[in-house]
């Protein structure tokens, strides 16, 4: 099964303000994706959730999300000033998109809206790679050098076509005439493994389709699949969890490799926890995932073969982890990711969805802002 599923469609295009979806999944292992309904800001700080009960962080983390205000999503950054909407030369509304992804060199800020819009922190200009009419609903993927890989459509229902594209929006050259579930490029930036929605396996091709090779199935019998989370660029490994690997019983993490086609045991199952949402950190030597059972759930760190439990939502009862993907910050210590509080009023259920930084040696822990998707600059 492909990971990093479409999201859905915004009903503005860019870059225009848009509305958002109204329904989230909580179900963090049976869905690869959900929508999320953004909050609108608070005043104040919010407090660290009751259940959690990890020491404070201090420090400032340069980290983009995206916020609600006045009901449409915004772009914000954590800086040393505190968080703020990141805006235009000479206007005061501030960005509309959301998903943003920063480029490897951290002077771009890549986003959808619809169709996609790329922020320049340095001129403070934005361009739309996209033309009029085109839209995305699939995740942006930024190459090792620097190009964007954005997943198009020009009209409901047409044939899609993922294509490169420089930051300014030239270059644009097309390298498959379909949409992947999700793709990944090797270190070399040319060669990529992609998935098809619904595909039974990984494909490996490059730029140029001197070879086209499927390198890993995703189906190992009626009913059962195993998930792709993220991938290993240097090595070729995939980075997997499954219940279905052969003589294992119960949710395990491992690497499937494209190269020697072996699979390797990371970490066997433990109980009856599912083992979920798991990505490298930049240098490869951690990987952070979710354990979880009806009971709770727990923040977890794998590296050099042990276990470590950063946070403990196992007494929870309406704070969830969130599905979105946890990024790492360049030097690989610590991980942002977001945490959903449970309310409820008038006999609706409300939410918030909070971004907050753990320091993976302390297990230290700061509240950044309301928001969702958070993403780290590689270059602070």
């Amino acid at each position: 099964m492909c990971s990093n599923g479409a999201r859905p469609r915004t009903n503005r295009m860019f870059p225009g303000p848009m509305k958002t979806s109204t329904t989230i999944g909580f179900l963090l292992f049976l869905s690869l994706s959900s929508c999320h309904d953004l909050v609108e800001p608070v005043l104040g700080p919010s407090p660290l959730p009751e259940d959690i009960t990890n020491p404070p962080l201090a420090g400032t983390f340069p980290v983009c999300y995206t916020k609600g205000v006045g009901g449409y999503p915004k772009l914000f950054l954590s800086s040393a000033g505190g968080a703020s909407m990141i805006g235009r030369p000479g206007t005061s509304g501030g960005i509309g998109g959301e998903y943003p992804e920063w480029s490897p060199d951290g002077r771009y800020i890549a986003f959808r809206a619809g169709g996609v819009g790329v922020h320049d922190l340095k001129s403070g200009r934005d361009t739309a790679v996209t033309a009029d009419g085109e839209w995305t609903e699939s995740p942006l993927v930024w190459t090792p050098d620097g190009h964007l890989c954005v997943t198009l459509r020009s009209a409901f229902g047409a044939p899609s076509a993922s294509y490169l594209v420089n930051p300014d929006g030239s270059g644009r050259r097309k390298i498959l005439d379909r949409a992947p579930a999700a793709i990944y490029f090797y270190d070399d930036s040319r060669t990529f493994v992609y998935c098809e929605p619904g595909g039974a396996a990984w494909y490996r091709t490059d730029l140029d389709h001197t070879v086209e090779e499927a390198v890993f199935p995703t189906t190992v019998g009626a009913g059962q699949y195993i998930t792709v989370r993220d991938f290993n660029g240097a090595t070729g490994d995939f980075l997997i969890n499954t219940n279905t690997i052969p003589g294992i019983s119960g949710s395990a993490l491992a690497t499937y490799n494209a190269d020697t086609r072996k699979l390797t045991l990371l970490l066997a199952p433990v109980g009856d926890y599912g083992i979920g949402l798991e990505r490298y950190s930049p240098d490869r030597s951690k990987i952070v995932f979710v354990e979880s059972n009806d009971r709770g759930s727990y923040l977890s760190v794998l590296a050099s073969g042990v276990k470590t439990r950063l946070a403990s939502l196992v007494n929870a009862s309406r704070t969830y982890f969130g599905s979105d993907p946890m990024h790492f910050s360049p030097e690989s210590r610590y991980v942002a990711f977001c945490m959903i509080n449970l309310g409820s009023s008038g006999g609706w259920v409300s939410y918030n969805s909070d971004v907050y930084v753990i320091d993976v040696a302390t297990r230290g822990l700061q509240h950044i802002d309301q928001g969702t998707s958070p993403c780290w600059n590689p270059r602070p």
